[in-house]
């Protein structure tokens, strides 16, 4: 297989080149169940990397997350990507446990005990009938006694998300 063969392969596995092989992608759901997770750490780069490979603008993939059909979530590692709705739960619940531990360790480096941390899962659990900001969230939190100042709400974030909740 020479260079241009190689290229070419990668730039279709990758889903930005057509190919009549494969069913196109129509909307960013299509994306993300044939890829499973894009990296979405920088929202407007993760928007526009699902519109260019289904040939859709920002403001309709930003309607599919709007509609919780795309979830961005911590399904592996600490990096956000995007999902398919339908693939946040178990993706996550399978590839939580590897960072876990590490999680752990950083909570407890920022004075989270593991009763705070349950008291927060508890207490955003009780909170959740509708999907909340991130703002709403630690509100959430301040509520019940978790201050997530000083970067504490994101790594309980991470874990909640992280482990498919």
């Amino acid at each position: 297989m020479d260079t241009s063969e190689l290229l070419a392969r990668r730039l279709i596995s990758q889903g930005l080149a057509p190919t009549p092989a494969r069913e196109g992608m129509r909307n960013g759901r299509d994306v993300a169940a044939r890829l499973l997770a894009l990296q979405a750490q920088n929202y407007p780069a993760g928007i526009r990397a699902l519109g260019l490979r289904c040939g859709l603008d920002d403001a309709a993939i930003t309607d599919e997350v709007r509609t919780l059909e795309l979830v961005r979530s911590w399904p592996q590692r600490g990096t956000l990507h995007f999902l398919h709705a339908a693939d946040v739960r178990w993706m996550s619940k399978l590839l939580y446990p590897r960072v876990a531990n590490s999680q752990r360790g950083r909570r407890a480096a920022l004075g989270l005990s593991e009763e705070m941390v349950t008291r927060a899962r508890q207490a955003l659990l009780e909170a959740v009938s509708s999907p909340l900001t991130r703002k709403e969230i630690y509100e959430v939190f301040s509520a019940a006694g978790i201050d997530p100042g000083a970067t504490r709400g994101s790594p309980l974030l991470r874990a909640f998300g992280g482990a498919g909740e």
